[in-house]
């Protein structure tokens, strides 16, 4: 197709609106707009919010929610089959520009979709007659929203062209890759924007807070190791600048749908259960077996989660842990976030007892004999809840109203300890935060230390091995574990463990974008 039509329908689209989808009057239903005119639409107040509607949108795209999770496929978390939109080739190792329909191709089109959108919005909402305060909140999540789609661009493909306004057709074709380090700045001045004009608590559910943007820019700014302007924003999310957080003291329930808002939540991407289309469908991914789009896990993640008494399996010294019976006195949360043979499918309260039991996971899923040499005997489990997610075989999508949660307290607690740690500032307080996630999974508090394995030591070098596993443990399959291995500087050596390929910790640009905007040029190895 030619590059200008391309672009032209984009931006005739944009400035029309039809670029709108999922902004009638259900915020979080997602249905096309129809018979908006580029003469009739952003004049009122309830264009305004329909604009908005639509940058809010394209965080239901895979991206942000089912892709997360999948995105584990790309380091040593989770082996996908080879029907799986790339995430294969992410797998492998061989991951290539001209892959079309890929993770890769989609998270460039949906952060600038993204960034299409919020720009629009921010240039027209100007000229709306309305509530300057309404206007300067809407304007504030906007801001946020494309720092959101810009900072996730960043980590994936380095330098990557600063979009801060809508473009013409010749500038569209003639974009070039803006410096990583610029892309950024824009990024967090947009994120701190929205911290700064965002309210604290909203009556919609879904719209943005103060909380939502100071999490995520943690995160922007762990991954910049800025750790000081880190432990800086966390600290101020700990004593509560930003609104009341704190853990959830279930682990193995809190991302269920009936526990969507709960007080560990800072930010997370809304769902309706009307129809597959519209809910995420996790569960999908993680339950079904008769599908080349399956996901299994890596058997090195299982062997992550410590004994009860908080040794490693592979320590000398650890005689709690008997390879005979592998599963017993392991940390809470493998049973929480893995399906593993002889697993019972179901639901535990706080003190870790069942209220419900739906008996062992299938043999077809869990057994040494399944149709998928490329699958294995674990799965995912943390999305899926027993009274809503049974077992299937037919590859059907289910529909699902699960939010997908972007930042938790939990993390904001490991970002909090890996910036002291880094940065050499360790006191109590790194003790605490590691504890207090670790001591929820036992169900119970920090200061309990009888009833769950507390860390003591204030070696930077253990400290640093104890924080990078309990990440791994607390936070799998929520789309973190790339930009960790990548911060970490150890992606290759971990894909080697579980005999992966790796070419860079960085991913191609794709080729159709190189062939639309000639400007662009090539990451290495692939240039």
């Amino acid at each position: 197709m030619n590059t200008k039509y391309i672009y032209k329908t984009i931006l005739l689209n944009l400035a029309m609106g039809l670029l709108l989808l999922g902004c009638n009057n259900d915020f979080l239903d997602r249905n096309d707009l129809n018979g908006l005119a580029e003469g009739n639409f952003f004049k009122t107040e309830s264009d305004a919010t329909q604009a908005l509607n639509a940058v809010y949108g394209v965080l239901q795209e895979n991206t942000f929610a089912l892709y997360a999770p999948l995105l584990g496929s790309a380091t040593d978390e989770i082996v996908r089959g080879p029907g799986s939109q790339g995430f294969s080739d992410l797998s492998d190792g061989t991951e290539a520009p001209g892959n079309s329909d890929t993770a890769i191709q989609r998270r460039w089109n949906h952060c600038y979709e993204g960034v299409f959108r919020a720009n629009y919005f921010i240039e027209n909402v100007q000229n709306v007659e309305m509530d300057e305060a309404l206007k300067n909140k809407m304007v504030a999540e906007a801001r946020f929203l494309r720092g959101f789609f810009h900072a996730n661009l960043v980590p994936y493909f380095g330098d990557v062209p600063l979009l801060l306004n809508t473009v013409s057709i010749d500038e569209a074709v003639n974009m070039v890759r803006t410096p990583k380090a610029d892309v950024m700045a824009s990024a967090i001045s947009d994120i701190q924007f929205g911290i700064d004009n965002l309210p604290t608590t909203v009556s919609e559910n879904g719209r943005l807070t103060k909380g939502a943007a100071a999490g995520f820019l943690a995160r922007v700014l762990l991954n910049e190791k800025n750790y000081d302007a880190t432990i800086n924003v966390t600290q101020d999310i700990i004593n509560g600048v930003y609104g009341s957080y704190s853990l959830f003291p279930n682990f193995s329930t809190l991302l269920y749908e009936e526990n969507e808002g709960n007080s560990e939540i800072l930010f997370d991407i809304h769902f309706s259960n009307v129809e597959p289309s519209v809910g995420e469908s996790i569960n999908w991914h993680s339950v079904t077996q008769s599908s080349a789009q399956g996901s299994a896990t890596f058997k090195e993640l299982v062997d992550a989660f410590e004994s009860t008494n908080g040794l490693t399996i592979d320590d000398p010294n650890n005689t709690l842990f008997d390879s005979a019976n592998e599963y017993a006195n392991r940390d809470p949360r493998l049973w929480a976030s893995i399906q593993y043979p002889g697993a019972i499918y179901g639901i535990k309260d706080n003190d870790g007892n069942f209220v419900y039991n739906r008996g062992v996971w299938p043999e077809w899923l869990t057994g040494d004999s399944n149709d998928y040499p490329w699958s294995n005997r674990y799965h995912m489990k943390k999305y899926l809840n027993p009274l809503t997610d049974p077992p299937r075989q037919d590859g059907l999508t289910l529909p699902d109203g699960t939010n997908f949660v972007v930042v938790r307290y939990a993390d904001v607690l490991l970002m909090y300890a890996e910036a002291k740690i880094e940065s050499g500032s360790i006191d109590q307080s790194v003790l605490d935060a590691i504890n207090t996630v670790r001591a929820r999974a036992y169900g119970t508090i920090k200061e309990d230390t009888s009833n769950y394995p507390a860390i003591t030591t204030m070696d930077q070098s253990e400290l640093r091995v104890v924080l990078r596993r309990e990440r791994r443990v607390e936070l799998a399959f929520e789309g973190l574990r790339w930009l960790d291995l990548v911060r970490w500087g150890t992606l290759k050596e971990a894909k080697a463990a579980v005999g992966k390929g790796w070419q860079a910790n960085i991913w191609p640009i794709p080729e159709s974008e190189i062939e639309r905007a000639k400007g662009l040029t090539q990451n290495a190895p692939w240039n």
